[in-house]
């Protein structure tokens, strides 16, 4: 018969680095980064999300969530429906975490090759 080891942790942990389980985190980057003549435009801060459930997403650091004018600061999480969801972000370095990446059907995150086009 096998032994098992039990431990049980009275402590929580308050650490933003780690991942929680079923999370998935996109690195967002300033767009001058990727093309220094770019600036920041609904296209290029707009991603698409289909979940078949709903689900959390939140930013760690200093960009938020916006509209399509880029001009509302609409706060660090958001609450998905299910199906395809418009999501528009700030322009920024910061992270941003998807708390149930089963739930995700599909994905279209833009991108910005180096020569603009």
């Amino acid at each position: 018969m096998a032994k098992t080891l039990v431990i049980k942790l009275a402590e929580t942990i308050d650490n933003d680095n780690l991942r929680k389980l079923g999370e998935m985190r996109f690195k967002i980057k300033p767009i001058s980064t990727v093309n220094p003549s770019s600036t920041p435009s609904q296209y290029s801060q707009k991603m698409t999300v289909s979940v078949s459930e709903p689900t959390t997403l939140e930013i760690t650091g200093d960009g938020y969530f916006t509209d399509s004018t880029l001009t509302q600061n609409l706060g660090k999480t958001l609450r998905t429906q299910t199906g395809s969801n418009d999501i528009y972000v700030s322009d920024g370095d910061y992270a941003l975490s998807l708390f149930n990446k089963y739930a995700i059907t599909t994905m279209n995150i833009p991108y910005t090759n180096q020569a603009g086009t």
